[in-house]
C-alpha cells in the first residue's frame, strides 16, 4: 500500500475530465444508485476499504489545499458553529442558532383521507426500497436479501401501525428563527 504523496499523471487527469465525465453522466442517468455514498461498500466491500485506506494514507500534490464544501450559511442545514470563551475559570459555550426552524402551530384529529394518503406513500416507498435493495444485493447470498426484506417490512408495518392508531396530527410550519443572530 502506498503511503505519502501520489504521483500526478496528466494523461489520467485529462481522461477523467473528458471521457470519464461523459461516461459518468450516462451512468448517472441510467443507474439510480450510481455515485451515491455507501453503494461501493455494498457492491464490493474489499475495493471500498482499499480505496478508503489509500485516500487516508496518501495526499495529492494538486488538490492538497482544497477544503470540503459545506452548506451555504443561509440554508436551514448550515453547520452549527460552536465557539468557547473563557471567563474567569468558567468555559462558556456559545452556539449559533439555525436560520430557519420548524415549529408546531397546532394539531387536529387525523382524518381518514390523511391516513389513506400516508398508507399509499409508505407503500410506494416500501416497494421502491425493496426493489432497489433486491437489485443491489442480487449477487449476494439469499439470506442477506431475506434479512433486508424482513427489516424493511418491519419498518413498513411499524409506520402503518403508527398511521392508523395515531389520534392527532401536528401542524408544522417552517419560519425564520427569531433568535438567530446575523453577526459574523
Amino acid at each position: 500500500m502506498k503511503i505519502g504523496v501520489r504521483k500526478p499523471s496528466l494523461k489520467r487527469s485529462l481522461k477523467a475530465k473528458t471521457t470519464g465525465k461523459l461516461k459518468r453522466s450516462v451512468k448517472k442517468a441510467t443507474n439510480p444508485l450510481y455515485g451515491k455514498k455507501g453503494v461501493g461498500m455494498i457492491k464490493d466491500p474489499g475495493k471500498a476499504i482499499r480505496g478508503k485506506v489509500y485516500n487516508a494514507t496518501t495526499i495529492s500534490l494538486t488538490s492538497s489545499n482544497k477544503k470540503k464544501k459545506s452548506a451555504p450559511s443561509n440554508s436551514p442545514t448550515a453547520p452549527v458553529k460552536i465557539s468557547t470563551k473563557k471567563s474567569s475559570e468558567k468555559i462558556v459555550v456559545v452556539k449559533e442558532s439555525p436560520r430557519k426552524i420548524s415549529v408546531i402551530t397546532g394539531a387536529h384529529s387525523t382524518t381518514r383521507a390523511e391516513r389513506i394518503q400516508e398508507t399509499i406513500l409508505f407503500t410506494v416507498v416500501a416497494i421502491v426500497v425493496l426493489v432497489v435493495a433486491t437489485w443491489a444485493l442480487h449477487l449476494t447470498d439469499g439470506w442477506l436479501v431475506m434479512l433486508v426484506w424482513a427489516i424493511i417490512l418491519g419498518l413498513y408495518t411499524f409506520a402503518l401501525y403508527d398511521t392508523w392508531t395515531r389520534q392527532s396530527t401536528e401542524e408544522r410550519e417552517v419560519i425564520d428563527n427569531p433568535v438567530y443572530s446575523d453577526e459574523e
